[in-house]
């Protein structure tokens, strides 16, 4: 993490977790966490496994990639079920609350993102 970007948050706390134990400690302390910022990859594996820990399904909840350049990209933790497409078989919570991400994070729309959260 850049020193510059964390002198310029003085009232966010930063902790740097191995990969090994941040999962038991997000799964464990939920509460202590408000944003969890990580590779790509790393992020996936974590976002997967908690997913299913606590919703029993990966499906459910949305997520956000964010680039530093400002793009940022919004789906469902983690991604499609293809095989499942068609059948009326998915939940799209997830993706509906992906939406409301965009809306909030990319279309500086936060009433509406708050209608869409209000309404799942």
């Amino acid at each position: 993490m850049r020193s510059d970007i964390l002198t310029s948050y003085p009232g966010v706390k930063f902790v740097k977790l191995s990969m090994g134990n941040a999962a038991a400690e997000i799964f464990y302390k939920p509460k202590d966490f408000d944003v969890i910022a990580t590779p790509d990859v790393e992020g996936d594996i974590l976002a997967d496994g908690l997913t299913r820990l606590l919703y029993g399904s990966t499906m459910l909840t949305p997520s956000g990639n964010f680039s530093p350049g400002g793009f940022a990209s919004y789906q469902t933790i983690h991604g499609t079920v293809k095989p499942l497409a068609g059948k009326d078989k998915v939940n799209p919570i997830g993706m509906i609350q992906a939406l409301a991400m965009y809306l909030e994070h990319s279309a500086d729309m936060e009433r509406e993102a708050d209608m869409i959260r209000n309404a799942v």
